[in-house]
């Protein structure tokens, strides 16, 4: 394709759109793997990956342009935006449970302190355990 035809495929209405991030990323792609673009190519790749959210399609088309041997398909950035995105979850819930652990063993420290305080109290009035 002519030079012209790669700016026309990859001009970008609004670089922060969905839209505009395949663009830029499909003529690198094209570019890395010696694949003729086409204007109709263009608009099924924008049309099969918009529903990803941008940030994450961002890096997953880079990721894809990282180690793509071929070029791809848009099911195989649906892959790598999946395995991104799992991965992102994955490391979310860990935090949680590592923060809900510290909670857990916050709570089990100042539990065991006011037990002592009683136990302490009783003992000291003469109370017996019971």
């Amino acid at each position: 394709m002519p030079q012209s035809g790669l700016a026309i495929i990859s001009s970008p209405r609004d670089s922060k759109s969905s839209d505009a991030v395949i663009r830029r990323w499909i003529v690198a792609l094209a570019e890395l793997c010696a694949k003729e673009l086409t204007e109709p190519l263009v608009n099924l790749w924008c049309r099969l990956l918009a529903d990803i959210e941008v940030e994450l399609l961002e890096r997953a088309l880079e990721e894809t342009a990282k180690t793509c041997r071929f070029f791809p398909t848009p099911g195989e950035v649906r892959t790598v935006a999946a395995r991104l995105e799992y991965a992102a979850e994955t490391e979310r819930v860990l935090k949680i449970s590592e923060q809900e652990r510290q909670v857990t063993e916050q709570s089990r420290k100042q539990f065991s302190e006011a037990y002592k305080q009683i136990e302490a109290e009783y003992l000291k009035r003469g109370i017996a355990k019971g």
